[in-house]
């Protein structure tokens, strides 16, 4: 049984796309500051906001306890490697969200 308050912010655009894209960060981070389960999954051009000093709230947010995912295929298709990431990151495949999307109490924002 998922924790209450558990929650899944799903990123697929670029830090760049607009005001909104860096605060649905934000709004992870104000989620995690209140002791709620978040997790983070970053997919398509979200894999950006895990280059070091992209976003500074991917950081703010591990401190938090927040558990920040980058998606394997994402980021293999934008030329990265998980080695030129963020180390609050952690590379899954589809099959973790998936085990998460459907976890009991699960909350899920897709952005």
């Amino acid at each position: 049984m998922a924790e209450p308050g558990l929650f899944l912010l799903i990123e697929t655009q670029g830090h760049w796309s607009g005001p909104h894209a860096g605060r649905f960060l934000d709004d992870a981070v104000a989620l995690a500051g209140t002791d709620t389960s978040v997790t983070v999954f970053l997919a398509q051009d979200g894999v950006f906001a895990a280059v070091p000093g992209a976003v500074p709230a991917l950081p703010r947010l591990a401190e938090l306890g927040g558990r920040i995912w980058v998606d394997d295929f994402s980021v293999a298709q934008r030329a990265l490697t998980v080695g030129e990431l963020s180390e609050h990151v952690t590379a899954v495949g589809m099959d973790a969200v998936a085990r998460a999307l459907l976890a009991d109490g699960c909350k899920v924002v897709w952005h």
